[in-house]
């Protein structure tokens, strides 16, 4: 009995712990599944930190800021230590605090350009309004805001790591105006340049055969206008901003010469008419008055292209003007006493010379008398009277 009662008994012990160690097994592997999952999502959520991560990194690494972005650190952002100009260190102030700083430099630069151009016996002082004096301020305050900003995450902190420990200086540099420069070297070109004076010719009225007094010309002189303005602006920009400029005087020769005029100056044709015999034609009053307007004629100069009115040269004929009274046709039907009375026979004289010189000189307007006139062939008269018929050519011929 007692035998088999310990064979049972160790029959429900093996039993027993059978079952124990299935519960223990079966409870192991409950908990190991358990532990998988959270391993799983721990690796999940690192694993998403991690890429995030590197998205940052990348963009920090990367991006940089808009323009927008840029400039409104203008109105808001202030210079970062180590950043000066002309030595003035500008760190911790604003763009309208620095630029009101930098002002005071550019004021005392400003009232040093003390210039003075002088020409022969004339002086001309030129200040910083006369030459249009600008910096380079405003650019140079605008670079150095973007410095350690402008970059990379990554970029701007090494900027700013190397402008601590070196800095950084900007140089302010002046600039003329050119615009504002040739005012004034118009003004002193105005004053100082003198033109070449060409040689001339004109008639000997007091010689009875065709004669000429001629007159040499003279040189000119002036400033070379592009080298002064050049000269001003590169003194103020080179720093020299006080100083004396004597530009050299250029010198002109004219463009004629007397041996010119006398080359070219021939006689294209002459023409001549004579009292004749009529009693009327020989009267003083009548004489006087060709006389009088053969002196006036006389001399006369056309230039090229220009248009000669024979009534507007000679003027009007009244007697309060030295035209005495003398017969000329009127209407085509009498003569009748008029002031200037027989001065068609000097316009006709100069018609007559007119038709031998060729087309080149243009007869524009010429009116025959309602008579024939003793003093020329029929047909061949030109009549003039005040407010009336006039002779008028033009000449074409390339030269006065």
């Amino acid at each position: 009995m007692n035998q088999n009662a310990r064979s049972d008994t160790a029959r429900i012990n093996k039993k027993t712990d059978a079952a124990a160690a299935k519960k223990k097994y079966s409870g192991g592997r409950k908990k190991t599944k358990r532990t998988s999952g959270a391993l799983i999502a721990a690796w999940v959520v690192f694993g998403t930190l991690v890429a995030g991560l590197a998205v940052v990194l990348t963009l920090m690494a990367t991006l940089t800021p808009s323009q927008a972005e840029l400039m409104s650190y203008m109105t808001t952002g202030t210079y970062y230590e180590g950043i000066t100009v002309d030595g003035q260190s500008i760190a911790g102030l604003t763009y309208d605090e620095a630029r009101t700083m930098l002002n005071e430099s550019v004021k005392d630069t400003a009232n040093q350009i003390d210039i003075e151009v002088k020409v022969e016996t004339g002086v001309w002082m030129l200040d910083a309004v006369d030459v249009g004096l600008t910096t380079n301020i405003d650019s140079i305050l605008t670079d150095a805001m973007k410095l350690g900003r402008s970059g990379t995450y990554f970029d701007n902190i090494r900027t700013r790591k190397a402008l601590v420990e070196s800095g950084t200086d900007y140089t302010i540099s002046y600039y003329a105006s050119t615009d504002s420069i040739s005012e004034i070297a118009q003004l002193i070109g105005t004053a100082v340049n003198t033109p070449a004076v060409d040689a001339s010719v004109r008639p000997d009225t007091s010689s009875d055969e065709p004669a000429f007094i001629y007159t040499e010309g003279s040189n000119g002189f002036g400033v070379n206008l592009d080298e002064l303005i050049a000269e001003i602006k590169n003194s103020v920009e080179s720093g020299v901003y006080a100083t004396q400029i004597t530009p050299e005087l250029v010198y002109y020769e004219p463009d004629i010469t007397v041996e010119d005029i006398q080359s070219n100056l021939v006689l294209r044709a002459s023409f001549e008419t004579s009292y004749g015999g009529a009693a009327s034609l020989h009267t003083s009053a009548r004489m006087r008055n060709i006389q009088k307007a053969a002196r006036i004629l006389n001399g006369c100069v056309v230039e090229d292209g220009a248009t000669l009115s024979f009534n507007e040269y000679i003027g009007p004929r009244y007697e309060k003007d030295g035209w005495a009274l003398a017969p000329g046709i009127v209407n085509g039907s009498r003569y009748v006493n008029q002031a200037g009375g027989g001065i068609c026979q000097v316009s006709t004289t100069l018609y007559g010379a007119l038709l031998k010189c060729g087309p080149e000189l243009e007869i524009v307007e010429r009116n025959r008398h309602s008579w024939p006139s003793s003093y020329t062939d029929y047909g061949l008269d030109a009549t003039v009277s005040t407010g009336g018929p006039d002779l008028i050519f033009a000449n074409n011929t390339g030269a006065p």
